[in-house]
């Protein structure tokens, strides 16, 4: 069926065709001339109309769609909104954060800082407690011993950590040492100015026997200002390797008769 306005634009291009079959033999030319304008306009309009048809046609066509994408679009527009609004909250969660961990950082470094001098009377009575290690338990301990003797100045905050563990690692080997019975050998000058062969058994840091591993030579130890001194007498000498042979459960324990000495006081001869 046709439309009104395509009937309208029909019914106006047959007015016109019939007035213009009508006056085409009145001889009346600049009437003919009119009328061939009024066609053309009359043409010109229906065109216009059909040009506007088919377009509101393709626009009802196209509309459908056109729709759709700008509801997509709109929902896009809203992830993104939504996503700026949660990068914005991550970055002010990474914000606390960072300021949280600076403040850490500061405070950690002020009780760094304010270990320096703690580690450095620790140092210094570490120096102090040299003289009287066993040199067994120097040998095990020699590059922290270096490092320990070797000159420089308080730490600084930077250096407290390595200076720290080094402090530590010292007096957590002296204190198990310090702790035990160890056997090691060694080798002594006695009075003669020979040097013999030892075993020695170390009472911790406190006392030591030695024994030759040859021979009757025996000695006993104590830690003094310059380092352990050292006391022969050949009559320990088969306590002392009966001492070490019970060390070394190549004989059954037994109470044996040695001398100790403690707080620098000589003590009596105890089993």
């Amino acid at each position: 069926m046709m439309s009104n306005r395509q009937g309208g634009a029909r019914r106006a291009a047959l007015v016109a065709g019939a007035v213009l079959a009508l006056t085409a033999g009145t001889g009346r030319g600049a009437e003919a001339e009119d009328l061939r304008r009024l066609q053309q306009l009359v043409g010109e309009e229906i065109a216009l109309r059909r040009a506007a048809h088919e377009a509101r046609a393709e626009w009802a066509g196209q509309k459908p769609a056109l729709d759709a994408h700008i509801a997509l679009l709109g929902r896009q527009a809203e992830e993104m909104r939504a996503a700026c609004e949660q990068a914005r909250a991550r970055a002010a969660e990474a914000g606390e954060r960072r300021r949280a961990a600076e403040t850490e950082l500061r405070q950690r470094q002020a009780a760094r800082d304010a270990l320096a001098v703690p580690v450095a009377v620790a140092e210094d009575r570490l120096r102090a407690l040299l003289p009287i290690l066993p040199q067994p338990l120097l040998d095990r301990l020699r590059e922290n011993v270096e490092a320990l003797t070797r000159p420089t100045a308080g730490p600084t905050g930077e250096e407290v950590p390595e200076r720290l563990r080094l402090v530590f690692g010292l007096l957590t080997e002296i204190e198990q040492f310090a702790a035990g019975v160890h056997l090691c050998r060694l080798r002594l000058d006695d009075p003669g100015g020979r040097t013999r062969e030892m075993d020695v058994l170390y009472l911790g840091l406190a006392n030591a026997y030695a024994v030759a591993t040859e021979g009757d030579e025996a000695a006993f130890g104590v830690p003094g200002a310059s380092g352990w001194q050292w006391r022969w007498d050949p009559s320990l000498a088969e306590s002392v390797r009966a001492a070490v042979a019970v060390f070394r459960k190549e004989r059954p324990a037994a109470f044996l008769r040695l001398p100790l000495e403690r707080a620098g006081v000589p003590g009596e001869g105890v089993p």
